[in-house]
């Protein structure tokens, strides 16, 4: 059984003096109603793990990339269960609770390219600016830009 509990985590490099953030295109899924999207990474928890652990594997996972700092935000959102996947949790589950961090990887002069899972068919790395008018969901761009304003010194 999954649990109703996720991260997601914005991993950015400090590029030439502004932070770069790496978005993930999802692949389209017609049986859940979506067509392809950019995301950052996402994915949830397994039991008895805890959320920077799940973000630091999820991140791992996605992109190949462990952060040289892991940082949580202040950002949890909630979204519903779709009925398609009510299946996979436990009985009662209605609502997913997702948790955000920021996950710095490196000051370089050129974003490193990650290495994908099957779960995504497109990366790129962006401005602020650019990531949030890319991203689908609106609660990703609130997390997005709280996940920038903890990189601000």
């Amino acid at each position: 059984m999954r649990q109703p509990t996720s991260v997601l985590v914005y991993p950015f490099c400090h590029v030439d003096g502004a932070w770069e953030v790496l978005l993930l295109r999802r692949v389209a899924r017609p049986k859940l109603g979506l067509t392809a999207f950019w995301q950052g990474v996402t994915g949830a928890i397994k039991r008895n793990e805890s959320l920077e652990n799940a973000a630091a594997r999820e991140l791992l996972e996605e992109t190949g990339f462990a952060p040289q700092r892991l940082i949580a935000s202040d950002h949890v959102a909630t979204f519903p269960i779709p009925a398609a996947r009510r299946d996979r949790y436990a009985p009662g589950a209605e609502q997913i609770t997702e948790h955000a961090f920021a996950a710095v990887l490196s000051e370089v002069a050129d974003p490193p390219s990650p290495t994908l899972s099957g779960e995504h068919d497109a990366w790129r790395w962006c401005s602020l600016d650019e990531a949030a008018a890319m991203l689908h969901w609106p609660n990703n761009v609130e997390a997005l830009r709280q996940c920038a304003a903890i990189l601000r010194p």
